[in-house]
């Protein structure tokens, strides 16, 4: 078990007339660094937990999308939630995040439908510590250096 660390930043624009918004990002107490489709450096602290690493890159996928199609099926809160998922948080402390939510669901969607019941199913039965795969291609072995906790 390691500790999971999820960061916010503020958007560079508001999401929609005046709703601000925060991207965000996953790291690791071991040094993985999911970017959640975004930058992954800086930002405040939001949410930390103790989860499996391996499981959480399994869930992120080559890509770090977690399977999420931006602005389609969800955005970077999807994508944090997803690989959060191993330590049961959320990054619900985000600015925008309600707003967010009501658009794409915790951990987004499927043909309209949440995918809540399919990262459970995936991670169960692909996801497990001892079958971890790849982390994220752009951002293997980079250390989590300048959070805060």
């Amino acid at each position: 078990m390691v500790e999971l660390f999820a960061f916010a930043l503020p958007l560079r624009a508001p999401l929609f007339g005046n709703v601000r918004g925060e991207h965000t990002y996953v790291v690791s107490s071991q040094g993985h660094r999911w970017p959640c489709l975004g930058r992954a450096q800086g930002g405040r602290p939001i949410c930390r937990g103790s989860g499996d690493a391996a499981v959480a890159d399994c869930v992120a996928r080559g890509d770090c999308s977690a399977g999420i199609r931006y602005l389609r099926t969800g955005v970077c809160h999807q994508v944090a939630n997803r690989i959060l998922w191993p330590a049961g948080l959320l990054v619900e402390r985000a600015e925008g995040y309600s707003f967010l939510h009501c658009c794409s669901a915790i951990m987004g969607s499927v043909r309209g439908r949440s995918v809540t019941s399919a990262v459970n199913s995936s991670a169960s039965s692909n996801c497990r510590p001892n079958g971890a795969r790849p982390t994220c291609r752009t951002h293997r072995n980079r250390r989590a250096s300048g959070h805060q906790d």
